[in-house]
């Protein structure tokens, strides 16, 4: 992701005399999410710590899990009654 992004970064920036926009959000893969990518430093040119990105995002998918659970238990209930 990080070679990715930095190809193309670099090629856009050297041949074309115009802007590049990468969606913030990817619905198809989550390892194409903008924000993500921006927070790790791989388009940043700041970098930050990654273990606090890091360490939320492992949150954010654990919450996200426990959520589809809790509906999938509700449609459950639901289908049963």
């Amino acid at each position: 992701m990080k070679e990715i992004s930095s190809c193309v970064m670099n090629t856009i920036h050297n041949h074309y005399n115009s802007s590049f926009m990468w969606t913030a959000r990817n619905e198809i893969e989550e390892k194409w999410s903008y924000k993500r990518a921006y927070d790790i430093g791989w388009l940043n040119l700041t970098a930050v710590d990654e273990a606090p990105i890091l360490d939320y995002i492992r949150k954010e998918e654990e919450y996200n899990k426990s959520q589809e659970k809790e509906e999938s238990v509700e449609k459950s209930e639901e289908f049963l009654q």
